[in-house]
């Protein structure tokens, strides 16, 4: 069976949750999702496996995104505290995607079952989100080689067939 329940706003791309709601798996997520209802929306729900407790109500902060290319970003973050901060980030969670919060690593948290955050203390601080996945960065090197080996191959090919006399056949 497939369930599909809507929002009736979107969040931005990133944006500062204005709850924090610890879940466990997806009937937890399902559950809590049926129970904010409206609410749902600016609230982040939290895999209790990821963090262990957090506390509510977040504290806000202004943001500012940067995004460079699609494997990288950065989020300049202004946190008013009293608490952190927790930072939503519309984008699938995956284990390539590292974090660092004013050049130190954080965790990225698994989200909204499968979308990203990261938890952010009061202050103003800079996120930087980078992907790197050394099975993309194999295949674009591999696809660069057979680039560069077609193109020799034409090359080739272009040469010799200038080097032949004009009206010349060849037969196999």
């Amino acid at each position: 069976m497939v369930e599909v329940l809507f929002a009736r706003k979107a969040n931005p791309f990133v944006f500062a949750a204005a709850r924090v709601e610890l879940v466990r798996g997806s009937d937890g997520w399902r559950d809590k999702v049926r129970q904010l209802g409206a609410d749902v929306v600016g609230t982040a729900c939290v895999e209790d496996s990821e963090i262990s407790s957090f506390t509510n109500p977040p504290g806000t902060a202004d943001l500012r995104l940067d995004r460079t290319s699609p494997q990288a970003f950065t989020v300049d973050v202004d946190a008013k505290g009293p608490h952190p901060s927790f930072i939503a980030v519309n984008q699938t969670w995956d284990s390539n995607w590292h974090v660092t919060l004013d050049g130190q690593p954080v965790r990225l948290v698994r989200t909204d079952l499968a979308l990203s955050g990261a938890i952010v203390p009061p202050g103003s601080h800079r996120l930087v989100f980078e992907y790197g996945d050394a099975w993309v960065a194999a295949g674009m090197g591999a696809s660069a080689g057979a680039s560069a080996c077609a193109l020799l191959a034409l090359l080739i090919a272009r040469r010799q067939n200038r080097r032949r006399a004009p009206g010349e056949v060849t037969l196999p």
